[in-house]
């Protein structure tokens, strides 16, 4: 039997009583369950326990679908990264990029990671969750005739942007104008990239 098809215990009603569950659905199951709690309660308090609870299924599923809590949070990143990624395919050019800005996947995504790498958790553990949607955003630009460099880099520097404002935004105290004025100012450089040329010696140091 195949990874995807094999079964994994679930409670369901009282007593003994027990049904399956596929791994697939109790990945997805997990995975809805944590960023529902990770919405809802400070990320310290979320526990496995909490999880199982909220998916209905045993706190042993954890382990024998995910490994461990860290690769569940792992893959939540990963989902969250998705979200945003479909924004951004199904509304191309200006549009999808100003709504991932204030985009509930991002913010909650951002977040996560940070306080994951306070833990000392190691940051190569998520770069290929971000990996996705950067590709994404840059993909979009170089078909609007940017330059495959500066438009990695702009995507790169928009990233920690958004990043640093999802985890520091509120200590800044920016009224919702400023913060309006900040994503359409960054919008409308990005509506200039494809007149923007990178002298060679500065590309051949970004390189």
């Amino acid at each position: 039997m195949s990874q995807s098809l094999e079964p994994t215990n679930h409670v369901s009603g009282h007593g003994d009583k027990r049904s399956y569950v596929r791994r697939a659905d109790a990945q997805e199951r997990l995975i809805d369950a944590t960023i529902d709690l990770l919405r809802e309660t400070p990320f310290a308090l979320v526990t496995t326990r909490a999880i199982a609870e909220r998916s209905g299924l045993n706190m042993s599923t954890i382990q024998t679908t995910f490994g461990s809590q860290l690769e569940l949070y792992a893959a939540v990143t990963q989902r969250l990264v998705a979200d945003v990624t479909t924004t951004l395919q199904e509304n191309p050019g200006p549009p999808g990029f100003v709504q991932v800005f204030t985009h509930p996947s991002l913010l909650l995504r951002n977040r996560l990671v940070a306080w994951l790498l306070g833990e000392g958790v190691d940051p190569a553990r998520f770069i290929s969750t971000k990996s996705a949607y950067f590709q994404t955003a840059a993909n979009r630009q170089v078909g609007d005739g940017v330059d495959p460099l500066i438009a990695s880099a702009f995507t790169a520097i928009v990233g920690f942007a958004m990043a640093g404002f999802n985890v520091l935004g509120e200590t800044a105290d920016l009224s919702p104008a400023e913060v309006s004025a900040a994503i359409e100012l960054i919008a409308k450089f990005r509506e200039l990239l494809p007149e923007i040329s990178l002298g060679s010696t500065l590309a051949s140091q970004l390189e």
